[in-house]
């Protein structure tokens, strides 16, 4: 019977004894925890990586020598890894507060285990007198919560001030919100404006330039690396990218003079091929294919290397990360677009196509989906009667999306061959096209039923240049230099236009007229009516592949060696 009593005795001492030892170490964990978020704290607030007197060397040394590069390149890394550090010591000091608040809560839930099992007549021993047992053990009780108390309320004050302090120049909000529509339509955010539709609004550019004796030429710069990604412009900066083989950039403009303002290298990614196992990309497509997109907070940029790096609009480099090198004949060339803080990436390639969604504050993956065959054209994202709808072609379908969740909302067969262009929408209409296949009218308007094929015709279609549709006619522009307007709602051909040179580059809709670039630089300006009336065809002097940008009464367009303004 005593054998018995000393076991039933045994087990809540060591219950007892094991939730002290807990407690203990919980305790001086959070001490520690404490003591060097205190130090981590005051030192952050100690040091501003604005104000660091070597980059203030730097940039004195800037104003006596504003067009040395390689001072330039200098204060970037600087200035970036002063960032970094600062903002490493504000993820260190939140991190500390979450450690130490599991800490201190480990410690009372301890304490509590330790105050039930006291009842069962705890081991006294190494107490200085067994009859104040009990009060001592309420004194230690009352300091330790006190202490652990006092340790939450400290994590929790250091943490708010961290938060406060933190300085968001140049940083991007992860709460901040999406820019409003307004805002969307006044920029050009990706490939083909706002949505990828082809539409420009609120604009009134010149029907008329001259490079030579400068006639409505605003600027003209070199462009450091050569690209087929077309301009993108949120208020006074413009972003392109550029690579070969030795380096893949992104460059940021000043819209009122031409100035490079920054240039972002995408280097140092996890994932990314050396410089002697690029992929293999064909002359036109390079390795700078992709068009950015932009929310005017963020910019966010694909190269052919797989990369996909995102900056803040002063260049400093927010998130990055490879997606795998794209197993592509010709070279990746799907641009980017974004909707509601989102980014997504068309990764079409030979096997294991995917459509990507990422978070773009963070870069965390949102969602992804399983594609099927491989294509080069780009998404773009409409509003179909309340419902957004992200819409891509490949060399099978065409393929809608639910842009927040991924669900595949409809998929209709109508394409084939190598497909580049884009698809375009008008009032209820989808209208997807390519060389060798047919140009295809979706009726898609009906959201509870699957697309209607409201007509297709099969003569002179594009092998890049994408669709522009409005409620009544259709554009088609080929790679031989034909131009096709058809009706909107039969397919009827309105008429058909045979030029000099053939176009990659997408028509633009400004207002009642339509901006087509040529091969050679050529811009056609035709009415867009169910008539032909050519209103212009301005010579750019080179070569140009990409598709101009249209903000305010400002055409930016890239040449195959310059970027050029052309405005009022």
């Amino acid at each position: 019977m005593a054998e018995n009593n000393k076991v039933q005795k045994s087990g809540p001492r060591m219950i007892y004894a094991i939730a002290r030892s807990v407690a203990v170490v919980a305790a001086g964990f959070s001490l520690v925890i404490c003591v060097l978020m205190i130090a981590n704290y005051f030192q952050v607030q100690a040091v501003d990586p604005l104000d660091s007197p070597a980059l203030q060397t730097l940039l004195q040394q800037l104003e006596e020598n504003p067009s040395d590069e390689q001072l330039k390149d200098q204060i970037r890394s600087l200035d970036l890894l002063a960032r970094k550090a600062y903002f490493t010591s504000k993820w260190q000091l939140k991190t500390g507060g979450f450690l130490m608040l599991c800490g201190v809560l480990l410690m009372l839930i301890s304490l509590k285990i330790m105050s039930e099992f006291s009842k069962k007549d705890p081991d006294q021993n190494g107490f200085s007198d067994p009859s104040n047992f009990w009060t001592e053990i309420r004194q230690s009780r009352k300091w330790i919560i006190t202490g652990g108390t006092g340790l939450v309320i400290l994590s929790v004050i250091l943490s708010a001030f961290t938060q406060s302090s933190i300085d968001q120049s140049g940083m991007p909000d992860a709460g901040a919100s999406s820019p409003s529509q307004e805002e969307v339509l006044r920029n050009w955010t990706n490939f083909r404006g706002p949505g990828g539709n082809g539409h420009a609004s609120a604009v009134n550019p010149p029907i008329d330039w001259n490079v030579e004796d400068g006639t409505h030429i605003l600027w003209k710069t070199e462009v450091p690396k050569s690209g087929m990604s077309s301009p993108v412009v949120w208020d006074d900066r413009l972003f392109l990218t550029g690579a070969d083989v030795s380096a893949r950039q992104i460059y940021c403009f000043d819209t009122a003079n031409g100035h490079l303002l920054w240039t972002h290298d995408a280097k140092g990614i996890p994932g990314s091929p050396s410089d002697n196992k690029l992929p293999n990309v064909t002359e036109d497509t390079g390795l700078a294919a992709p068009t950015v997109t932009t929310d005017g907070r963020l910019v966010v940029a694909l190269f052919a290397t797989g990369d996909l790096v995102c900056v803040n609009m002063t260049g400093d480099r927010v998130w990055a990360k490879n997606l795998g090198v794209p197993d592509n004949h010709y070279g990746h060339a799907s641009s980017l677009i974004s909707h509601e803080g989102l980014v997504f990436v068309q990764y079409d390639q030979n096997e294991n196509s995917k459509l990507f969604a990422f978070e773009m504050h963070s870069g965390v993956l949102k969602w992804e989906m399983d594609r099927g065959p491989i294509s080069w054209a780009s998404p773009i994202c409409i509003d179909n009667h309340g419902r957004m709808e992200l819409i891509l072609t490949n060399s099978e379908s065409a393929d809608s999306y639910d842009p927040q969740i991924g669900q595949l909302l409809w998929h209709v067969e109508c394409l084939y061959g190598e497909v580049g262009p884009s698809a375009a929408y008008s009032e209820g209409m989808v209208f997807v096209a390519n060389e060798y296949a047919t140009a295809t009218a979706l009726k898609i308007s009906d959201q509870s039923n699957a697309p209607e094929i409201a007509w297709e015709w099969d003569e002179y279609l594009p092998n890049a240049s994408s669709p522009l549709a409005t409620k009544d006619l259709l554009i088609l522009a080929t790679g031989d230099g034909i131009v096709n307007c058809l009706d909107a709602k039969t397919g009827k051909v309105r008429w058909e236009q045979d030029f000099d040179d053939g176009f990659y580059s997408s028509p633009i809709l400004v207002n009642d007229r339509v901006y087509l670039i040529d091969l050679s630089g050529v811009m056609q300006i035709f009415r867009m009516d169910a008539s032909f009336e050519l209103l212009g065809s301005p010579a750019l002097g080179e070569d140009s592949f990409s598709t101009p940008a249209f903000v305010g009464d400002r055409i930016y367009i890239r040449g195959v060696e310059h970027l050029f303004c052309i405005g009022n």
